[in-house]
């Protein structure tokens, strides 16, 4: 590997010891040479088989390096990859996805085509069950915007990429800081939105982001996150980060706005919910996840 490759992909994992190997392989698998990217596996304090999974790796490929970081948080070890990275450009996956063969190469171009701070890729979900569970459609967790690259507007796309499929130019960091540690796991607590946290930042700096649909990452799902109540909980911890990110950049009016929001919103799904459940349960659990989301960004935004 190159002193300085191109692109580091930093992996923050913690105790996914059972899907960790799968992501790895794949980014064994590019079609592009291995001294223009590195492998940065970020363990975070796991205390399960990671580091001999990453050692299997370190050993039989020169550009991986394994990192151990003690302080818990999603933050923390994405701020890690940011001190240990060497490349011009850092892309985050998460431990649970895998990427396809042009994921590297269609980051280059992408960056090297337009004038992008930010490329941000087609995410594809799919969950390891022979029984699907009522409440999921893959529509609910892609992020597919077609198969044209194009540059994002700002108008709908206040939060950014996602962090599982996304790559950053390294030096926007020095420009408008780390990923907040108020996010993510704080005293203990999961606190979703350090991703979407980053991105308003970015966004509200003026950066270019675009979107590049050769860059393909697949997203396994855990069966917990699609039942009924692990839908919702994870819906109000979507909304309690928006909240908590927009707080100090909307009015007063706007946020007692949000804060009725949730009321509306639930009257109408009291009044709509046998029409919600005759266009499907998915539907169903979607609208109700409004709900909920919309409680979460009220809880936050005062």
């Amino acid at each position: 590997m190159a002193e300085t490759p191109e692109i580091s992909v930093a992996v923050c994992t913690y105790n996914r010891a059972d899907v960790l190997p799968k992501c790895l392989e794949s980014l064994t698998n590019q079609n592009i040479g291995s001294d223009l990217f590195e492998v940065l596996i970020i363990d975070n304090n796991s205390t399960d088989n990671t580091k001999k999974i990453a050692d299997d790796f370190y050993e039989k490929y020169n550009n991986f390096r394994y990192v151990f970081e003690t302080r818990q948080g999603h933050s923390q070890a994405r701020n890690r990859a940011i001190a240990e990275a060497k490349g011009k450009y850092l892309a985050y996956i998460d431990d649970d996805e895998t990427v396809n063969r042009e994921f590297i190469q269609s980051i280059l171009a992408c960056f090297n085509e337009t004038n992008a701070d930010v490329v941000g890729g087609r995410l594809l979900s799919w969950i390891d069950s022979a029984e699907v569970p009522i409440f999921y459609n893959p529509r609910l967790y892609d992020f597919d915007l077609g198969s044209e690259r194009k540059q994002m507007q700002s108008s709908g796309f206040d939060f950014g990429f996602g962090c599982g499929y996304s790559c950053f130019k390294k030096s926007l960091f020095d420009e408008v800081g780390l990923f907040s540690e108020n996010f993510g796991i704080v005293n203990g607590k999961l606190q979703m939105g350090e991703d979407s946290e980053m991105g308003y930042r970015l966004l509200k700096a003026g950066k270019v982001f675009y979107y590049e649909p050769k860059m393909e990452v697949k997203h396994k799902l855990r069966l917990k996150e699609l039942e009924f109540i692990g839908s919702l909980k994870r819906s109000c911890n979507v909304g309690s980060g928006i909240g908590k990110i927009i707080r100090n950049d909307i009015t007063l009016s706007k946020k007692f706005k949000k804060i009725a929001a949730p009321f509306v919103y639930a009257f109408l799904f009291l009044f709509l919910f046998p029409f919600y459940w005759i266009k499907g349960p998915w539907f169903f659990a979607k609208k109700l996840g409004d709900v909920f989301f919309a409680f979460g960004v009220a809880k936050n935004v005062l």
